[in-house]
């Protein structure tokens, strides 16, 4: 069977409901062909985005979204696009790779190289918005953190922070997200004091957020424990694991 595709909209309204119609039929008949489901699926939403709004940074920021919570759909979503990325310039081809970069690393695919990334810190040094900026920073320092190389991706996390601090309307998620790198960095490389002091920041800030994580808390008590502060590490630890008996007893 041939994979349908849609990329642009256009025509009649008219002729977008019959589509509509048309690919609704096609489902219900095929849905025992669960090989061809996924696809179709993903067509089809890029379609229904394409209609409402047909700028490609405004799709990307759907297929970005749409990663948050299944990065290998978001990624077929993003090859969807690449015909479009080809017609565009420079801009939108940064943003389409730093999106890909993204969503590997929310789907743990580690990265073989630093030449792609590299690019983007270049472009996004010179031409970026400061939240264009900490993302680009925040994916270097992912990059060279799967590269195990840990001195450049600490470097990265810290100036993807300091972008944060320096400039208004940052992503608060990705300086937790920072900070928790930058926790388990400086305990790789044994200096533990500033490790507590990144365990404490993603800890609070995790709170602020309402988004607070057995991984914060458990870093929080791993690194009392490493500066021998054992009855703090006991507190977070009790804390962890009363988080994980309340979960379990909502599961039953």
């Amino acid at each position: 069977m041939q994979q349908i595709i849609i990329t642009k909209c256009g025509g009649p309204l008219g002729i977008r409901k019959f589509f509509i119609i048309f690919a609704i039929d096609f489902l219900l008949l095929h849905m025992t062909m669960w090989r061809y489901y996924d696809k179709f699926l993903i067509s089809l939403i890029l379609f229904c985005c394409s209609c409402s709004d047909n700028s490609i940074i405004s799709r990307m920021e759907k297929v970005k979204l749409a990663g948050d919570d299944n990065p290998a759909m978001a990624m077929s979503m993003l090859d969807s696009l690449q015909a479009d990325i080809d017609m565009n310039d420079e801009y939108v081809l940064m943003k389409y790779e730093l999106l890909r970069i993204r969503l590997k690393d929310k789907a743990f695919i580690s990265p073989t190289s630093d030449l792609m990334i590299k690019k983007i810190v270049n472009y996004f040094d010179d031409h970026g918005s400061p939240i264009e900026k900490q993302e680009a920073y925040y994916y270097a320092g992912s990059t060279y953190r799967d590269l195990q190389d840990t001195p450049r991706a600490i470097d990265y996390f810290l100036k993807s922070q300091n972008i944060f601090f320096n400039h208004a309307g940052c992503d608060s998620l990705m300086l937790r997200n920072t900070y928790s790198n930058l926790q388990s960095l400086f305990f790789i490389v044994q200096d533990n004091n500033q490790a507590l002091e990144y365990a404490k920041k993603e800890y609070f800030l995790s709170h602020q957020l309402g988004q607070i994580e057995q991984t914060a808390i458990m870093h929080l008590g791993n690194s009392y424990m490493q500066v021998d502060s054992m009855h703090l590490a006991k507190k977070y630890f009790d804390e962890a694991f009363s988080r994980v008996h309340l979960i379990d007893k909502e599961d039953i």
